[in-house]
């Protein structure tokens, strides 16, 4: 379990992240050497993955590795050898901050019943000391695709939350004993502050009667000025909910793309085929599609984005959007 479990977590990471973040790498049509590397990475990553799954699953990856390479066995081949030149710490720091605010704002969607296909207009940020805000901007159009977010902003923790804490009262009864129920009253109202080395002193001003460990309480944070928060490792982070006008029908456009995206799988279409595509609605939804007709091409690899629909179409389907009937259709 302990072999298999980091694997199972990295298996995640690969297909979750790298290619689906990679996908218009893989589909670009010129081959360009950041097309070549892209398919290389991948390929050196799933050729090293066999090696470590053949003890765990030694059919499957024996399958693929031998369609990966060519070779007579995974099980012929010499177990591989970490190479720690390889190891880019510092850029796994910074993936892991930029994985941790987009977590954070999924989990302020998932709240709000607002999915990822509606965008939002911005993202507002709180990032702890130990954080440097100019790494979190050089990965901004990164973290801004991912939420589907127009604008990212940096605010003070002051201004988008309140800090509030929760006691351990399993770790603060023994050392505290009868004085443990004061120190949870404080808590609550508040009447507490924060130090620099992550220890609580209460009550708020004078002289700490109380001090309590970094592990003795966790600290969290309450929205204000109808900020939606969520907080992780020190970062808080805070999602505009207002939709305009503008918003709404890219988020239709969105659900567009979506349905589209099925209607290619529908007709067996390989990953780089590209297509024409019919959409037909009411007004609002005519409306977006012309606005957004290149974003429609772009993303389901369309040559064109038809109206009329007097073809003969690979696949189509009629949708509901907003509760109004809209036609799809794709073919080669």
């Amino acid at each position: 379990t302990e072999a298999t479990r980091p694997i199972m977590a990295f298996m995640d990471n690969l297909s979750n992240w790298y290619v689906r973040r990679s996908r218009r790498r893989f589909w670009k049509s010129e081959s360009d050497s950041d097309k070549a590397q892209a398919y290389e990475t991948l390929h050196n990553v799933l050729k090293t993955l066999c090696l470590l799954l053949a003890p765990f699953m030694p059919n499957i990856s024996d399958i693929i590795y031998k369609n990966l390479t060519g070779r007579e066995s995974v099980h012929l081949e010499d177990w591989p050898k970490a190479n720690a030149q390889r190891i880019k710490s510092k850029l796994n720091e910074e993936i892991k901050t930029v994985r941790t605010i987009v977590s954070l704002a999924l989990r302020i969607r998932s709240k709000k019943n607002i999915k990822v296909r509606q965008p939002l207009g911005e993202l507002i940020l709180a990032l702890p000391p130990k954080i440097p805000q100019k790494m979190v901007e050089s990965y901004k159009d990164v973290i801004l695709e991912e939420l589907n977010v127009k604008n990212l902003r940096f605010e003070s923790e002051g201004k988008m939350a309140m800090p509030t804490i929760f006691v351990d009262s399993r770790k603060v009864g023994p050392r505290f004993g009868g004085e443990t129920q004061k120190i949870l009253a404080m808590a609550r109202e508040g009447n507490f502050t924060i130090q620099a080395n992550g220890t609580i002193h209460l009550p708020a001003q004078g002289k700490a009667l109380y001090t309590l460990n970094a592990d003795e309480a966790s600290i969290g944070y309450k929205g204000q000025d109808g900020f939606d928060v969520e907080s992780e490792d020190g970062i808080l982070v805070g999602l505009d909910m207002n939709i305009t006008k503008e918003l709404l029908e890219e988020g239709y456009v969105r659900n567009i793309i979506r349905f589209l995206q099925d209607l290619r799988k529908k007709a067996n279409y390989g990953i780089s085929d590209r297509i024409y595509v019919y959409v037909h609605g009411p007004k609002f939804i005519q409306d977006a599609v012309t606005h957004y007709a290149d974003v429609i091409a772009r993303e389901t690899l369309a040559l064109e984005v038809q109206e009329k629909g007097d073809f003969e179409w690979d696949a189509h389907d009629t949708v509901e959007i907003e509760a109004e009937k809209v036609q799809l259709g794709v073919r080669k």
